[in-house]
């Protein structure tokens, strides 16, 4: 009786000069990787040298001595657990953090095992301690393939490093946008203390102080009635949060224009949405709504996205508050122009927002293309081949 052979494991997207090689093979990491924690830091001083300092979520600061030898792959162990950050130089990885120290480099590339750790779903692979943290046995356990030959490995590599400089560019594009608004709304709004803007449209030179009204003298605000667990996964309209995540509900209790912000949890003070349509809100989210014709919506949202943060944290540690009161919000003083620079302002920093909008749209797109290509590079390790 014949017995059938295994089929060899490939992936299912391979390199033409490669679909004759054969199968991958599959070990388990401890065969291929060892993990080590970070040491303490000597007297640290983080900024008394050109050696990097690496922590959970990346460099953390600089110092005159290293640890590791680089290129080192260091994985986040407490914080930010399983994220990877690739070190090209010599390196110290404080004790907060595990690092790849070695691999058996005769038939493997850094850059390959580099690109397997981040297809792994490390984060997976916390432990149940009161502190969860990456469980250095579980990583151990996990079986991985790997092709044979070391140029496909090569290959593989330098494919999705040519999309992570796609990602790094398209990410720096979008840090100097952010940058470039955060720069002109402090221009284009009066300083602390004065009435006027240091930059003004030429045609509003010359056109006077700006008024300055609490937000209770031109719009009405209000908080929802809503719960978390009443979203509806594609629900017919929004429904804002606590958070800067939007969800979709099926019913709305505004249809109109409006600002939202959170009132507690995560971001507060942070989270801004601005809306002219039907949607629903948290119960501790506000919205600010009704606006009278001297403000523009738009205007407001700029200005008020912009100052809000400052006045949370100025009255939090005042008054031991963690959270926002209603307070907060209707007497938060805004100073104005006319409704023609208001609009001139508005559509500026619109326009910029939309460009940000679209930048951080490419690059979702761009890291979703990654993680689908590096599903079709690497193959699944399933019950057959363990």
């Amino acid at each position: 009786m014949s017995v059938k052979s295994k089929k060899p494991l490939v992936p299912r997207l391979r390199f033409a000069e490669f679909r004759d090689v054969g199968g991958w093979e599959v070990k388990t990491l401890d065969e291929k990787i060892r993990l080590e924690y970070g040491g303490a830091l000597p007297e640290l001083k983080r900024n008394d040298g050109n050696i990097p300092v690496i922590g959970s979520n990346g460099i953390v600061g600089y110092h005159n001595q290293y640890l590791v030898l680089g290129p080192a792959i260091v994985i986040g162990r407490k914080g930010s657990v399983g994220q990877i950050n690739w070190i090209e130089s010599n390196c110290y990885p404080i004790d907060t953090t595990y690092y790849v120290v070695s691999i058996d480099s005769n038939n493997t590339l850094f850059e390959f095992i580099k690109l397997l750790l981040q297809n792994c779903g490390l984060s997976n692979l916390q432990d149940e301690s009161a502190v969860p943290g990456l469980n250095r046995k579980r990583v151990y356990a996990l079986k991985a393939a790997f092709p044979s030959d070391i140029k496909e490995q090569q290959k593989i590599a330098a494919c999705l490093a040519a999309l992570d400089d796609l990602i790094s560019a398209a990410t720096g594009r979008l840090d100097a946008l952010k940058r470039h608004k955060q720069g002109l709304m402090q221009q284009l709004f009066p300083a602390e203390g004065e009435t006027v803007p240091r930059l003004r449209f030429p045609e509003f030179e010359g056109a006077g102080e700006w008024a300055e009204y609490p937000i209770s003298d031109f719009a009405k605000v209000t908080t929802g009635d809503k719960d978390t667990q009443n979203k509806v996964e594609d629900g017919a309209y929004p429904f804002f949060v606590r958070s800067q995540a939007v969800e979709r509900i099926d019913s709305y209790s505004y249809d109109g224009e409006a600002i939202l912000t959170s009132g507690d949890g995560v971001g507060v003070g942070k989270n801004f949405h601005y809306i002219d349509g039907k949607f629903d809100f948290h119960q501790r989210v506000y919205c600010i709504y009704d606006f009278d014709k001297t403000a523009l919506g738009r205007f407001v949202f700029q200005y008020f996205s912009e100052y809000f943060y400052k006045r949370v944290m100025k009255l939090s540690a005042k008054n031991s508050v963690d959270s926002v009161r209603m307070k907060m919000i209707k007497e938060m003083p805004l100073k104005f122009p006319s409704i023609e620079e208001q609009q001139k302002i508005a559509a500026c920093l619109t326009a910029l927002d939309d460009l940000i909008s679209a930048q951080t749209q490419k690059i979702a797109k761009l890291k979703t293309h990654k993680r689908g290509l590096m599903q079709q590079l690497f193959p699944a390790v399933d019950e057959t081949h363990r």
